[in-house]
C-alpha cells in the first residue's frame, strides 16, 4: 500500500533511480523529503487469481478483508508474476530484475553483486520486517530484517493472531524510532496442505510436531466450507473427492484473508 504515490516518486523518496531501479550508493546522499511513505506488502501463498472475491471469486463472501483493500485501492486485472515460482518470484519483486539477471532462477540465492530493495531502504533509515518466507530471499545479509519472524514461529504461517502479534510490535517499533517502515508479510496460506486435509495431518505428524507445532494450536479459519459450499473448476471433474479437497482450499483462503484482516487491524491501531 503506497498511499497513491507513483512508483516514480516512491523510487525517488527513497534514493532509488527509477530508470534502473537501483541507484548507486551517492545517491542516497541526496535530501530527502520530510515525509517518506510506510510500505506494507502483503502476500498470498499458490492462492488462484479468481479465489477473492474483488476478482470474481466463485465463493461469494470468502475473502471480506481482501475485497475490502481492494476496494479502496486499485486492482490490477491484467498483469502475471515474473516467474512462476515462490522463491524466486519473490527475489525478482525484491530485486526488480529477472531471475535469469538476479541469479535466482530457482530455490537458489541471488548474486551478491544485486542490490536490493531492502539494502536501499536501510540506507535510507527505514526499517525493514518480514513475516513468514523468510528462507525464500536468499542470501539473507542482503535483506537487512530488522524484524523477521518464520514458519514455526507463525504456527507454520496459519496463524492470524501471530502475524497481528509480531506486526503491531513492528508498527509500534517503527512509530517510537520516528523511522519510516517496510513490512513484507507472508502469509503461508492457502498453499498445502489444505486446512482439515489429511496431508495436513500426516504433516504435523511428521514434521510439524518437532519443531513444536501441534494441529490443535492453530486456529481453523473464521468460516468452514463445505463439499456442497464450493464451486468445481470446469477443468475438473465434479466428484466428492475434489470438492471436499477444493473445500479445503477454500477455508485455507479464508484463513489467508483473516491474516490480512489482522495485519490491517495491527495497521490501524
Amino acid at each position: 500500500m503506497t498511499g497513491g504515490i507513483t512508483r516514480r516518486d516512491f523510487l525517488k523518496s527513497v534514493g532509488v533511480g527509477a530508470a534502473s531501479f537501483m541507484a548507486p550508493h551517492w545517491a542516497l546522499g541526496r535530501s530527502l523529503p520530510q515525509q517518506r511513505p510506510n510500505f506494507l506488502l502483503i502476500v498470498a501463498d499458490d492462492m488462484n487469481w479468481n479465489a477473492p472475491g474483488c476478482f470474481g471469486g466463485h465463493v461469494a463472501g470468502t475473502t471480506p478483508n481482501i475485497d475490502s483493500l481492494a476496494a479502496s485501492g486499485m486492482r490490477f486485472e491484467h498483469a502475471h508474476v515474473t516467474i512462476a515460482v515462490c522463491q524466486p518470484s519473490r527475489e525478482s519483486l525484491m530485486t526488480g530484475r529477472f531471475p535469469h539477471r538476479n541469479g535466482g532462477m530457482g530455490f537458489e540465492p541471488i548474486h551478491r553483486d544485486v542490490p536490493t530493495l531492502q539494502e536501499q531502504l536501510d540506507q535510507a533509515d527505514y526499517i525493514n520486517g518480514i513475516l513468514g518466507k523468510v528462507t525464500h530471499l536468499q542470501p539473507q545479509y542482503k535483506f537487512r530484517w530488522t524484524m523477521a519472524h518464520d514458519f514455526y514461529e507463525l504456527r507454520c504461517g496459519r496463524d492470524p493472531n501471530l502475524y497481528y502479534r509480531y506486526a503491531k510490535g513492528f508498527f509500534q517499533r517503527a512509530a517510537q524510532a520516528k523511522s519510516p517502515f517496510f513490512l513484507m508479510a507472508n502469509s503461508h496460506d492457502p498453499h498445502r496442505p489444505f486446512y482439515g486435509s489429511l496431508q495436513e495431518r500426516r504433516a504435523c505428524e511428521r514434521v510439524w510436531s518437532k519443531h513444536g507445532v501441534h494441529l490443535e494450536d492453530i486456529p481453523a479459519p473464521s468460516r468452514i466450507y463445505s463439499s456442497q459450499d464450493i464451486q468445481v473448476p470446469g477443468f475438473l471433474p465434479d466428484i466428492l473427492g475434489v470438492r471436499e479437497e477444493v473445500a479445503q482450499y477454500y477455508c485455507s483462503v479464508r484463513r489467508c484473508d483473516d491474516t490480512v484482516g489482522m495485519v490491517l487491524s495491527a495497521l490501524r491501531e
